[in-house]
């Protein structure tokens, strides 16, 4: 099991924390995030099968008949697997852009892999870029390249890495409208289950502080998660 993070921020002078969310303290968060994936899946699957419907293979295609060779299958496992590895990258390179220092695993309880910046605050609008990048940049790349291979292993796995990456960016979104609440001038700590997000005491950060959940009732992810 990955060490948890223990780094505290430094938060300058004048800021609170306003807010806290952990998604390993809450099971209705979980399954609520549970739901918005499933939610997402249908608009994904639309967009990633059709190129296949447009280039007139959809019919053909092995994934459709369910009649996969051992090639395609290792395929889909490693879109699958590389699709994970990716999206956290992409985190962590903007996390680096920012001059953060990320660090990876994979929180056991969740069964979810992380990106994260122990001890270190984004500017609010900074730490959207890094929720939102793997969603904003893969996406669009495996939507392009569905278009260009050809019908078979190589393109299920594709599409397939395309659909979770899809999905798999709820927690991401979560946060980014958590984010979205507080003024531009906030910080945000991301962890490897949640976020903390802290506001100048001029902004009301007092006041929005005795508004949110109690510590153990929020959270997430993403980063990724």
């Amino acid at each position: 099991m990955p060490r948890m993070t223990t780094s505290e921020p430094n938060v300058p002078p004048g800021f609170v924390e306003a807010y806290r969310l952990r998604l390993s303290a809450s099971s209705r968060l979980v399954v609520g995030l549970n739901v918005g994936a499933i939610v997402l899946l249908a608009p994904a699957i639309a967009l990633f099968i059709w190129p296949a419907a447009a280039r007139g293979f959809l019919a053909r295609d092995l994934v459709f008949t369910l009649t996969l060779t051992l090639a395609d299958g290792l395929a889909l496992i490693a879109g699958t697997v590389g699709v994970v590895v990716a999206h956290e990258a992409v985190h962590g390179l903007v996390m680096t852009f920012f001059g953060a220092r990320p660090r990876y695993g994979i929180k056991w309880e969740l069964m979810a892999a992380y990106a994260t910046a122990p001890g270190h605050l984004f500017a609010r609008d900074s730490f959207i870029a890094v929720a939102l990048a793997p969603l904003a940049l893969l996406t669009p790349l495996l939507w392009i390249l569905v278009w260009m291979v050809p019908s078979g292993g190589l393109w299920m796995a594709l599409a397939l890495a395309g659909i979770l990456n899809t999905v798999g960016a709820v927690g991401d979104l979560y946060m980014t409208w958590q984010a979205l609440k507080h003024p531009a001038s906030a910080l945000v700590l991301d962890e490897e289950d949640g976020m903390r997000v802290y506001v100048g005491e001029a902004a009301g950060g007092r006041h929005q502080a005795s508004e949110t959940l109690p510590r153990e009732a929020g959270s997430f992810d993403g980063p990724d998660t």
